[in-house]
């Protein structure tokens, strides 16, 4: 099942918020249709909002923290980093 839903570059911050919200409710509706795994997430258009983000985008604790592991050894700085991305959440 795919759901898409798009927004204007210069949509205002209360369009933003309500389209926010439209898609955190029929990520809600598939959550229970599928169930709390994986499948309600694609990276590229992934809730920004998920809370738990670190297992729908990048897989079992153990497989995120082997991902952390060799952000740590590859980007000790924190050089680059975003949001959602691996080691965001320290």
């Amino acid at each position: 099942m795919i759901y898409s839903q798009s927004l204007n570059d210069n949509a205002s911050q209360e369009d933003q918020d309500k389209l926010a919200t439209v898609v955190a409710d029929k990520i809600a509706l598939l959550k229970t249709i599928f169930g709390d795994s994986q499948s309600t997430a694609y990276m590229i258009k992934a809730d920004s909002n998920e809370v738990n983000w670190q297992q729908k985008f990048f897989g079992t604790t153990e497989l995120y923290r082997q991902l952390k592991t060799i952000k740590d050894k590859i980007d000790p700085n924190d050089l680059l980093s975003c949001k959602k991305c691996v080691g965001s959440d320290d």
